[in-house]
């Protein structure tokens, strides 16, 4: 069997791709079996997207009226991803049920997934590869005019069958009890998967420069690349002050964005330029952009924060979902609600500068909602928007489930605005008797549906 070092970089310099999925650990580490149970990939040893997953298993039915719920999500193990004969690139994995259990399909099939680039994946559905002894493991490789699937029973045993195509309806030949050698398959012992935490199971494919390149932009962090000023034309012998410079310079980013922050001349290199003597003089400055305390927000997740007019003054607020323990749904026994900060600077709102003191719950539990229900778990994700012309917040809280507890299953897209006053101005936003006047709605989507 083929291993890391059977696998060589091309001529060309194309750059090696691992996928793979890792083993879970904990949700406070990022890697908990609904994100570890997922594709990953590293370029040339380095996990990308912070060795988060890039492709999920899509849920097992399409959800109700009721929402998603845990018998219906699934994982993947066992990713093996293979550069297709008529272009792009394969994925086959195990599905499992949510956890990494077996959700019944494990007996004869495997999943499919398309990609054209390695960002962007289609699920193609399971494939039933005419066995019931156990698909384990599986792995894809070309060979002739289609593929070959290799996967080990639950004895262990390896087997392999030839595909026609790489799709779910593809035509399956019949099962072979033989091992076939599979190009790039990674031991938990080897070198590339030492590197990765966590790895659990793997494979490696080489990739062109430019898929290397796309790769690193979309999945990886976003670095300044290029900053320019406007250059300033000042008559021979004028005096030159810091004041006469650009006061932003403009920046770019590895992503293709751009934007722009303060600067700061450097005063000794002002003073040093020569306006009696024509030609270009270089000066040189550095760049402002604010450092606030970390943490920002203790136990404060999925924060949002945005720029507000209130009473003649700029402020800024900040909601979040309370999350005391981790525990964001029943907050480990504490009091559960809707918290909201506001404060004339972005720095203000933080925990070290006094922004916990300004907090104020604008929903505990034990609110109702607009159809009587009460609101009795988290208010998940909470963000402030605009709509038609008012600040609103969009949220989700949760509900009591038939044991009796609050459970974030229940939860509903809903709908919170504030009120203004007689002369047309914003109440309050950190008031909840500023709110609706009727309480929270249930968020609809254009022909009603929730």
């Amino acid at each position: 069997m083929h291993d890391y070092n059977d696998v060589e970089l091309t001529a060309k310099g194309g750059a090696t791709l691992l996928a793979y999925d890792r083993v879970p650990t904990s949700e406070a580490e990022a890697n908990n079996a609904d994100i570890a149970l997922s594709l990953h990939l590293a370029l040339d040893g380095v996990p990308l997207f912070d060795n988060y997953g890039v492709c999920f298993a899509g849920v097992a039915q399409t959800p109700g009226p009721d929402g998603t719920f845990d018998p219906d999500l699934r994982g993947l193990s066992d990713p093996h991803l293979i550069a297709l004969t008529e272009g792009g690139y394969g994925l086959v994995a195990t599905r499992t049920a949510r956890g990494g259990g077996d959700d019944g399909t494990r007996a004869s099939s495997v999943l499919l997934w398309r990609s054209e680039d390695l960002i962007d994946y289609t699920e193609l559905g399971l494939l039933d590869l005419g066995v019931t002894h156990g698909v384990n493991g599986p792995a894809i490789a070309v060979t002739g005019a289609g593929y070959v699937m290799r996967w080990h029973d639950d004895l262990g045993e390896p087997w392999h069958a030839t595909l026609g195509a790489f799709a779910a309806d593809a035509t399956v030949g019949e099962a072979v009890r033989a091992d076939v050698p599979m190009r790039g398959e990674i031991e938990p012992g080897d070198a590339v998967a030492l590197a990765v935490p966590a790895f659990r199971s793997g494979n490696v494919i080489e990739v062109s420069p430019a898929t290397a390149h796309a790769l690193r932009l979309r999945f990886g962090p976003v670095t300044n690349t290029g900053a320019a000023v406007t250059p300033v034309a000042v008559p021979v012998g004028a005096p030159l002050a810091a004041s006469d410079l650009p006061v932003r310079v403009d920046l770019e980013y590895s992503d293709g964005s751009a934007g722009s922050l303060a600067v700061t001349w450097d005063a000794a290199s002002v003073g040093a330029v020569d306006t009696s003597r024509p030609g270009e003089h270089r000066v040189t400055g550095r760049v402002r952009q604010a450092v606030y305390p970390t943490p920002f927000a203790d136990e404060r997740a999925d924060p949002s924060i945005v720029p507000f007019r209130f009473r003649g003054h700029d402020v800024f607020l900040m909601i979040a979902t309370k999350d005391l323990n981790l525990d964001p749904i029943a907050n480990d026994g504490g009091p559960i609600g809707m918290p909201i900060r506001m404060a004339a600077t972005i720095a203000d709102l933080a925990d070290a500068n006094g922004g916990a003191a300004l907090e104020r719950d604008i929903l505990v539990a034990g609110d109702l909602d607009a159809d009587g229900r009460p609101m009795t778990g988290c208010f998940w994700a909470p963000e402030i928007h605009v709509v038609g012309g008012e600040l609103s917040i969009l949220f989700m809280p949760s509900y009591d489930g038939e044991d009796g507890r609050t459970d974030m299953w229940t939860g509903r897209a809903s709908i919170i605005q504030l009120r203004r006053d007689a002369d047309g101005e914003h109440l309050d936003p950190t008031d909840p008797a500023s709110l609706d006047d009727g309480p929270p709605r249930h968020a609809r989507r254009r022909f009603g549906a929730q």
